[in-house]
C-alpha cells in the first residue's frame, strides 16, 4: 500500500509506485509538497513543486 499525503491528510491509496509518483507530481503543482509513504518498504518520499527560473 502506498499513501499520498498532502498537508498531513491522506489523499489517495495506491498499489503501484509509478502511479503514485505520477500522481504526486501532478498534486505538487497545486499543493506545493506531497509525501509518498510506502508501507511495504517503510520509505517516505517528498515531492516538491519545481521552481522555474535561475536558482542561485
Amino acid at each position: 500500500m502506498i499513501y499520498l499525503i498532502v498537508d498531513g491528510e491522506l489523499v489517495d491509496i495506491l498499489t503501484e509506485m509509478d502511479e503514485a509518483l505520477a500522481k504526486a507530481k501532478k498534486l505538487a503543482e497545486h499543493a506545493g509538497k506531497v509525501e509518498i509513504a510506502d508501507l511495504v518498504t517503510g520509505r517516505r518520499t517528498i515531492i516538491k513543486q519545481a521552481r522555474k527560473g535561475n536558482r542561485r
